[in-house]
């Protein structure tokens, strides 16, 4: 109980699933006769879905949408990012995922691109001209730094003469809170 009340469910979680798996292993190399942890459950998160889940205002989708600094390669990128999972639902992995050959901005109306989502199941969203034309910027703005990677969007901080890179998970969330707690590019 006393580790609750000083760590978060989740901190909790990940502390016990090392003990168990630690457990686990002795016990499979004969260093102990029985597994002490195999019992041992997580507790539950008691929090409320709704004040989990992490989404953007409506309000803070519009100040996305109208970034007055996109005349920055950071703030050209954060809004290409942010119009693709404000507008089209894109999760988090899916932009980290997303490669040069799954976007084809002239097919149909408005252009297409291809997302591997959960389940590595792979999904076709329908672009909005908006949505062509912030990624149009964004790729010319992309080009002009010669990253040597398929990746649609990468970083802007690289050092000793590489390439920029994929942009990574922590990232994303990080350029998304910017935005979220009223923190721009």
């Amino acid at each position: 109980a006393w580790l609750v009340e000083r760590y978060a469910v989740s901190t909790v979680g990940r502390k016990l699933a090392s003990v168990r798996q630690f457990y686990a292993m002795a016990h499979a190399r004969g260093a102990i006769g029985h597994n002490p942890a195999a019992g041992l459950k997580a507790p539950r998160d008691k929090t409320e879905r709704h004040e989990r889940v992490k989404y953007l205002t409506v309000e803070a989708v519009r100040r996305v949408l109208g970034l007055p600094n996109v005349n920055k390669p950071k703030g050209i990128r954060d809004k290409a990012m942010l119009t693709l999972m404000a507008i089209h639902g894109l999760r988090v992995i899916e932009v980290h995922r997303l490669d040069l050959g799954e976007l084809e901005l002239e097919a149909g109306e408005a252009g297409e691109a291809r997302v591997l989502g959960k389940g590595d199941k792979w999904r076709t969203i329908l672009l909005t001209e908006e949505t062509r034309e912030v990624l149009k910027v964004w790729l010319a703005a992309r080009e002009l730094m010669r990253p040597n990677t398929a990746a649609v969007f990468v970083t802007m901080h690289w050092s000793n003469g590489g390439d920029p890179e994929r942009i990574s998970t922590r990232g994303i969330r990080q350029a998304v809170n910017g935005y979220m707690y009223g923190r721009s590019a």
